[in-house]
């Protein structure tokens, strides 16, 4: 008796018509949502993959944050004075602080009321318009600043872990390397730093004082 193999669904045409936001990466079947940046396949469903995506929590989130009115506005602005270019710094400046310490989004509500009870009363960066900013603009910039420093790479170290957040798989990696830019200023670094710990180690009668002034110096 033969067996039939599955057949592996892929991105059509169709599809892409009704869902434009929806884009194909590696394959026909591995695709990513412009939306939420999620990417995922859809060789097992095909149609209903899509539809199964887009009733998540993170894609409703990052659909929410994308309608907003505030936000619609404050990435409409065509033209900056001096005022709006330093409010529109200072809002990202604190969205990136946010993911720098590990901060939730819902922290950012009551940042933004003390920002503009006591120094700038136009400081509108709430919870919505963090995520926002980090998703569409800061995320972007990391991720085309990455690619392009890879590909000067000489060093490349991965290092990966996986969690869970609740009904979220979560997955962790960390991408250690120098790039050509930096390499001779830390190969110099590097060499005089060995030279220090040599000469630290033949010393004789040391004493942990004298090992703590000599790292400083380093």
């Amino acid at each position: 008796m033969s067996q039939h193999r599955k057949r592996i669904c892929k991105l059509t045409d169709d599809l892409q018509k009704d869902y434009p936001f929806i884009k194909s990466t590696k394959s026909d079947s591995d695709v990513r949502c412009q939306v939420c940046n999620s990417e995922f396949s859809i060789s097992h469903g095909g149609r209903t993959d899509i539809s199964r995506h887009i009733t998540t929590d993170k894609h409703k989130l990052a659909l929410s944050a994308s309608s907003s009115n505030k936000l619609t506005n404050y990435f409409k602005f065509k033209t900056f004075d001096k005022k709006d270019s330093e409010l529109t710094a200072a809002e990202g400046t604190f969205a990136y602080h946010t993911v720098v310490h590990n901060q939730s989004f819902k922290s950012m509500d009551c940042t933004s009321k003390l920002i503009r009870k006591s120094f700038e009363s136009k400081f509108t960066c709430n919870r919505t318009k963090s995520e926002a900013i980090i998703v569409n603009v800061l995320y972007n910039h990391a991720v085309e600043e990455l690619n392009s420093e890879l590909q000067l790479a000489n060093y490349v170290s991965i290092f990966s872990d996986t969690s869970n957040h609740k009904d979220v798989k979560l997955f962790p990696v960390r991408i250690m390397y120098t790039y050509k830019h930096h390499f001779s200023l830390s190969i110099s670094f590097f060499v005089h730093t060995l030279r220090k710990i040599w000469f630290l180690l033949t010393m004789h009668n040391i004493t942990m004082p004298m090992v703590i002034t000599f790292l400083l110096q380093i």
